[in-house]
Parts: structure tokens; C-alpha cells; sequence
């Protein structure tokens, strides 16, 4: 007896040109410290964690086909998030002896806020189709755009504000399974995003040497996500 074969929903959907969708998800994003040497403990650890905490996304897509197997994507969007960073104390202890600025050793925790306007530019590769199923890989590389970023600000952590740089350039790698629906196609996909440029913004010199960015040599974004695409 023949097995009866599944049917496919939207069997014309991918042979279209060019189409449209949006995205929602969550994102964990993160920073990749460079320390300076100077400032490693006795041990050689950072003496710098991070504290990141999830926060989401939203956006808009894009598609244009390319091939068969090879489809252009530009994937507009927002992310919001924080961070956080937490200090030894014996880094304070150590500055507040170098500057008189450093007013309390127990000072040891910082706040970043962000919120990004990203413009990704992707490739999608897809594998064959398997009934209402199909696994793809993604690759790119964004321009980011931080609102809060307090670059220019004059305020500094002397004045508990750390700074970053409000451009980088990313790139990205993600994997995904596209599920067709009866009336609408939607994805599910993870991603691991990298910041290209150093975002640290030094604290002003003239206040002298500071705890909270000297022991840095760069810092770097980093972000996990998990996407759904509805298209």
C-alpha cells in the first residue's frame, strides 16, 4: 500500500521575486573585554564581569530572490537592552590611591543602556524544501546605531555614566527552519551577532585616572538572539 504523501502548503510561496514579513524576538546581549594588562589581578583574571540581561527585538523584512537556493535579505529593526558591569573592589581601591577624584571605593557597579536601530544586510542559504519544512543558514553584516549611547555626553563615571560609542559595524551568523502554513510561511531562527569596532569611550583625562575604563584595553558587542519571522 502507498504511503500518502504530505501535502504541501504554499508550494509557489518561495518562486516569488520579492516579498515582505516582520520579525519579533529576544536577545542577550553581551561585551567582549580586552583587559589591560596593567590591571590584571595577581592571578591574570579580569577583574571586570558583565551583567547583561535579555531584552527584545522587532523589525521589518525585506526578501529578494536571488537563486533557488540564495535569497537577499535587508531586515530593518530595534533592540532593546541593558548591561551592566561589575568591578572588583580592589580596582577602586587601587585608582582611589592614584586620584583623588575616585570618592568611594565601594563604587564598583555600572549601567549601560541601548538601544539600537540595526539595518542588517543578509544572505539567506536554503536547503531543499521537505514537505512544509526548510532548514536554512544566514550570514551578514549590520550597521548599528545606538540612541542611548551617551557618546558626547560630558558626563562620564565620574559622574556614574559609562559611555560607548553610538556606531559599530557587526557581523552575524544564524540558523533557521522556515514551517509553511496553510495561509503564511514563519521561521525560527538563532543568531550569534559580532561587533567589529572597539565601543569604549575613555573617561576624561583630566579628571585623571579612572577605575572604570583604564583597566579596559577595547570592549566589543556580542549578542545571542532567537527570531521569529512571520512572512
Amino acid at each position: 500500500m502507498a504511503q500518502r504523501k504530505t501535502p504541501q502548503n504554499m508550494p509557489y510561496f518561495d518562486f516569488q521575486t520579492y516579498h515582505f514579513g516582520y520579525y519579533l524576538g529576544l536577545n542577550y546581549y553581551d561585551f567582549k573585554i580586552v583587559p589591560s594588562e596593567d590591571d590584571l589581578s595577581e592571578s591574570g583574571r579580569i577583574q571586570i564581569e558583565t551583567d547583561p540581561t535579555i531584552g527584545f527585538d522587532i523589525g521589518l523584512l525585506i526578501d529578494y530572490r536571488l537563486h533557488e537556493f540564495l535569497n537577499l535579505r535587508l531586515e530593518p529593526g530595534v533592540s532593546y537592552t541593558q548591561k551592566g558591569f561589575k568591578y572588583d573592589k580592589e580596582i577602586l581601591i587601587k585608582y582611589a590611591k592614584l586620584n583623588t577624584n575616585v570618592k568611594s571605593t565601594d563604587d564598583t557597579s555600572r549601567q549601560v543602556g541601548l538601544v539600537f536601530l540595526n539595518i542588517p544586510l543578509i544572505l539567506k542559504f536554503s536547503s531543499f524544501r521537505i514537505n512544509n519544512f526548510r532548514p536554512y543558514i544566514t550570514c551578514g553584516i549590520s550597521y548599528t546605531h545606538n540612541f542611548i549611547s551617551g557618546e558626547n555626553s560630558l558626563h562620564d563615571n565620574f559622574d556614574n555614566v559609562f559611555r560607548v560609542k553610538a556606531k559599530d559595524l557587526k557581523y552575524e551568523f544564524g540558523f533557521g527552519v522556515d514551517f509553511y502554513m496553510p495561509y503564511f510561511k514563519f521561521s525560527l531562527i538563532t543568531k550569534g551577532i559580532f561587533g567589529i569596532f572597539d565601543s569604549l569611550v575613555k573617561d576624561n583625562p583630566q579628571k585623571g585616572r579612572s577605575p572604570w575604563t583604564d583597566p579596559i584595553e577595547s570592549l566589543h558587542t556580542r549578542a545571542w538572539k532567537v527570531i521569529l519571522v512571520f512572512e
